[in-house]
């Protein structure tokens, strides 16, 4: 295994710059997820770190080592592709001892291939491959295609690990599945890994850290329940989640205002939090849909909200409301309720979140800025 460190790296391809300045450390062992849309940037940077693209500024060490121009096979490095890369013509256990074959030398001893035999042996039991090695790719189920690319790289005894979208092309619940393996293996195997997603649910799920990345840039490195809870700027709000985080761009009350009235009626204390306040400057209000519950009568300690009902998704084990906040320039509202709520098209719907549930960011820059916990309080009516 090994600690991997990231210095400013860069990289460009003549005037565009894709990744711009990532400063990232990745401990011994950990599993680090890399998320974010697509084109942000996480794909590059992973093959930077494994020598496949060449980096433009910036440093990046192994074990403290600088290997900026060390070739991939020369970084002790095992990598898992979207699409698989499997040699067709191979029996997989074929493809799990190529690597081994392509680095052993001339005339190696009948021990030395012995070892390798075990070895793949091994590697299939973890993965639970045994009873199809002499089978070829096109004759396994797109899980087990994965565990034979995930075998082939582990095969290699690598230090680190790197994953770019490993589970994109299987269907929903096979990727759940193979969420649950990957974490599994990652407790019996634990290399030092990194895993590329658009994903957020494989993030949440299987990172020990996740880093959020947007238009090359490292945006927010956390755990996932601080990522999910603690968001550090709107764009990672409304990312993360599903559905993401509601957002409403207000404009703030100046200091000796309690109320203003902009198509419908807010209200906000005379002494708002310090860390929240903005006199004279817009902010942005967040509230996850799982957060808002069906109110009663208007109370004065949680904040509220009025929306028109739009559309209603019943999911099972759950409901989706879509509305609008009536005239305040059309900004919509997503309620994620319980199965049993009943609620009608067209209807009017009180909601309600406790405070601690309410985040405010800068309209402008994004930044977080705290929640309302204790301090504000916000009535919305339409």
């Amino acid at each position: 295994m090994a600690t991997i460190e990231m210095d400013g790296l860069v990289k460009r391809y003549g005037n565009d710059t894709v990744v711009d300045g990532v400063d990232l450390s990745v401990d011994d062992g950990e599993l680090l997820v890399l998320l974010g849309p697509s084109g942000c940037g996480k794909t590059t940077t992973l093959r930077m770190v494994a020598g496949l693209e060449q980096i433009t500024d910036g440093e990046l060490r192994f074990d403290g080592v600088v290997v900026n121009h060390e070739p991939p096979d020369r970084r002790s490095v095992g990598m898992v592709f979207q699409n698989y890369a499997l040699y067709p013509h191979m029996t997989v256990r074929g493809n799990l001892s190529f690597g081994l074959q392509s680095r052993r030398p001339r005339g190696s001893r009948r021990s030395a291939r012995a070892e390798e035999r075990d070895l793949v042996q091994e590697i299939a039991r973890l993965l639970e491959l045994e009873h199809v090695l002499d089978h070829r790719p096109k004759e396994l189920s797109g899980g087990q295609r994965q565990r034979v690319a995930l075998g082939r790289a582990l095969v290699r005894r690598p230090q680190v690990f790197l994953l770019d979208e490993p589970l994109s092309n299987l269907d929903a619940n096979l990727r759940e599945r193979m969420r649950m393996e990957l974490s599994r293996l990652h407790e019996q195997l634990p290399i030092t890994t990194i895993y590329v997603t658009h994903d957020q649910s494989e993030a949440l799920t299987l990172a020990d850290r996740i880093v959020v990345m947007h238009e090359g840039r490292v945006r927010q490195v956390a755990s996932p329940r601080e990522i999910y809870d603690a968001p550090a700027e709107a764009f990672i709000a409304e990312f993360i989640g599903s559905p993401g985080m509601n957002l409403w761009t207000l404009p703030w009350i100046e200091k000796d205002r309690d109320d203003i009235t902009l198509g419908d009626e807010i209200r906000l204390p005379r002494r708002p939090d310090p860390a929240i306040h903005r006199d004279g400057q817009p902010i942005t209000l967040g509230i996850r849909p799982e957060h808002l519950e069906i109110a009663g009568e208007p109370d004065h300690t949680s904040i509220g909200l009025s929306c028109r009902v739009e559309l209603v998704e019943d999911l099972g084990s759950h409901v989706l409301v879509h509305g609008t906040l009536g005239s305040h320039d059309g900004q919509r509202v997503v309620a994620k309720l319980d199965a049993a709520s009943v609620v009608d098209r067209g209807a009017r719907l009180r909601l309600r979140a406790a405070p601690e549930r309410v985040h405010a960011f800068d309209a402008l820059s994004g930044s977080r800025l705290g929640t309302f916990a204790g301090s504000a309080r916000v009535a919305v009516t339409a």
